[in-house]
């Protein structure tokens, strides 16, 4: 997503149009149950130390 945004930032400068990406960072969701445990682990090193995001806080 963040190539996509960035080259369609760059086709867009001479438009006078803005092109940004929101990233929340890192959400507390089932998803890493599903991850390889090689993958699982060097997600949650990359994690560590932040707070995770709970999805009901996005209501």
């Amino acid at each position: 997503m963040n190539a996509f945004t960035e080259s369609l930032r760059q086709e867009l400068l001479g438009e006078r149009v803005r092109v940004s990406v929101v990233q929340p960072g890192a959400v507390d969701t089932e998803l890493v149950n599903h991850l390889s445990d090689t993958v699982r682990d060097a997600a949650r090193r990359r994690i560590d130390g932040m707070e995770a995001l709970r999805p009901s806080w996005a209501c």
